[in-house]
């Protein structure tokens, strides 16, 4: 597949006309950033509003760093975080940005991606927006997987952020079932053809679907895609369960 390299300067202003048609309060004082406010359903003892925060900051790449091979194409970063706020005194905050300074939580759900191609951004923003108004969650029990499944590799662009979600996952693997055998490795999907026969399955992460086509082609079935969803916020029940039944 052909990398296009849709820049910030494109793609921002038709998520600025997607935005203008959502109910939300919305902050743009920053041209690179964008913040959504979506109050919840949900009050603590004190009275204060669960709020989630959606937050989508564009960082553009230069043409030297895209040939170093580091990233191809300006990177959209993804956020969502859950904050109780006093509404009555908020007021007294200069902006929504000067507020999000004071916010120190994780983040809910993260994802970043080159904008490589324009169906995939769109993709990855209706699941970013889908998740910052979603208001129940499942519970999810782990399954036991085929006994041939003993080892796990997750891709993405460079190699980083799948081996930290790889560390992650075998930490819960192991955690859920004490005699776990599966093995949880991440790499750069640019080292697939020299370790893919290592590995029983390969899983990829939501930066790199666009090469799924590519990739099924050459290892068939042995090529899956992580949910996007279960991806940004971590949901390692989620992902153990669809991963599960597409192994029945």
């Amino acid at each position: 597949m052909e990398k296009k390299n849709y820049t910030s300067a494109f793609i921002k202003p038709i998520i600025q006309a997607w935005l203008s048609s959502l109910d939300c309060t919305r902050d743009s004082s920053d041209y690179n950033r964008l913040f959504i406010e979506e109050p919840q359903n949900e009050f603590d003892e004190r009275g204060f509003q669960l709020v989630r925060f959606g937050i989508m900051q564009f960082y553009d790449k230069s043409v030297k760093k895209r040939e170093q091979g580091s990233f191809y194409g300006d990177i959209l970063e993804l956020s969502i975080y859950e904050e109780y706020v006093d509404f009555e005194n908020k007021d007294k905050e200069p902006s929504l940005t000067g507020y999000l300074m004071k916010i120190h939580a994780q983040p809910i759900y993260y994802l970043h991606f080159e904008m490589i191609d324009f169906e995939f951004v769109l993709e990855q923003l209706a699941s970013f927006f889908k998740f910052l108004y979603k208001t129940e969650e499942e519970d999810i029990e782990m399954k036991v997987f085929p006994s041939n499944i003993q080892s796990i590799l997750i891709c993405c662009t460079v190699g980083l952020t799948s081996g930290y979600f790889a560390n992650l996952l075998q930490d819960k693997m192991d955690q859920d079932k004490k005699d776990n055998t599966i093995k949880v490795r991440g790499a750069s999907v640019n080292r697939l053809p020299d370790i893919i026969n290592e590995y029983d399955i390969v899983l990829l992460s939501p930066q790199v679907y666009y090469l799924e086509e590519e990739l099924k082609e050459k290892y068939g079935d042995k090529i899956q895609k992580i949910d996007r969803v279960d991806f940004a916020t971590f949901d390692f029940n989620s992902l153990l369960e669809k991963l599960y039944h597409s192994l029945k």
